[in-house]
């Protein structure tokens, strides 16, 4: 089991609960996501990275600030990746 699978898991018991309030952007009062959106858009990135080739074995570098493109790379179900690392400050 990947990490992603736990968001999956989440988004079925609380599909309508707030995951994620990215304050960082310019949504007034930063932009909401349920786990059900946030699981979405983790897939669709995962999709998109397999898409251009992403296999298992390989090794990706992610340089994105803290934020919601950030949380949705890291909760994306990336093939036979099983472990992520948080970004610095």
């Amino acid at each position: 089991m990947n990490i992603g699978s736990q968001l999956s898991k989440r988004a079925l018991l609380n599909s309508d609960a707030e995951a994620l309030v990215d304050l960082g952007h310019d949504e007034p009062g930063g932009r909401r996501s349920t786990f059900a959106e946030l699981n979405e858009r983790a897939d669709r990135a995962a999709h998109a990275l397999t898409g251009l080739g992403l296999a298992k074995g390989d090794r990706v570098a992610v340089l994105l600030p803290t934020g919601h493109q950030f949380v949705e790379i890291f909760w994306g179900r990336w093939p036979g990746v099983s472990t992520a690392a948080r970004p610095s400050s």
